[in-house]
């Protein structure tokens, strides 16, 4: 059950899937105290509209009684922990100037997971990504993790650069 809960909270990757998610296992909470069969495809239309993200139909094949109408303890526990897995996980949050694309975003939770789960305390690690798309943005990106910022601009890069190298003094 473990397992299925991280399957479907590495779907999610971002802080705006998460919130989706979070609304969606709420409104499936809710209509499972109701008599007879849960209508799965009326919570995705009232809770998404006509447009469901593409995570809900992988965890609609990865979970039957979602499948069936007929939720089993078994699911809502499975998604119980994938809630808890969201509500832990640490936020990243990324200013950039373009919309990423899920490659991106990939390549983005590979570097955190490589780089900040370190074991200990820390080990099995989650992140989620906050995107903050910001017209006018110079090149690059900035990161907010843990408190800390990281100036990944095309400008703080360069002038790192040129201090590292000692450019100015071995040229003037």
């Amino acid at each position: 059950m473990d397992k299925l809960a991280n399957n479907i909270f590495d779907l999610l990757k971002t802080k705006d899937r998460a919130n989706e998610f979070l609304d969606f296992f709420s409104s499936v909470k809710s209509s499972t105290h109701f008599v007879g069969g849960v209508e799965v495809q009326k919570i995705i239309q009232d809770t998404f509209g006509d447009s469901a993200p593409e995570w809900v139909d992988i965890v609609i094949s990865i979970l039957p009684g979602l499948r069936s109408g007929k939720i089993e303890k078994s699911d809502l526990d499975t998604l119980a922990l994938v809630e808890e897995l969201v509500k832990k996980s640490s936020e990243v949050r990324i200013e950039l100037s373009f919309q990423p694309s899920e490659d991106f975003i990939d390549g983005v939770l590979g570097v955190l997971k490589r780089n900040f789960d370190s074991g200990g305390e820390q080990r099995d690690r989650n992140f989620l990504v906050n995107v903050e798309v910001t017209e006018g943005l110079e090149p690059g990106a900035s990161v907010f993790i843990d408190g800390q910022f990281v100036d990944l601009t095309f400008r703080n890069q360069v002038i790192n650069y040129l201090k590292s190298k000692d450019v100015v003094n071995r040229y003037i």
